[in-house]
């Protein structure tokens, strides 16, 4: 039973933290660049909402991610 165990090799967790970023349009390069920074990377679809269809009130929803080490 220990020889069967001893072959098993077991892959390490990956962990991660989770975040959304919710920026209007006119920060988000802004905000992007100090998330980067910090080690967060895109983990996902970006939402792009605009709720009077006014060009100037769009916001985005990004869903950001980074391992725990």
């Amino acid at each position: 039973m220990k020889l069967i165990k001893n072959l098993i090799k077991r892959k390490p967790i990956k962990r991660y933290e989770v975040c959304s970023l919710i920026s209007h349009i006119d920060f988000l390069d802004k905000q992007l660049e100090e998330k980067q920074n910090d080690g967060w990377e895109i983990a996902g679809d970006i939402l792009i909402k605009n709720e009077t269809g006014w060009c100037r009130n769009t916001n985005f929803h990004i869903p950001m991610k980074r391992r725990i080490k």
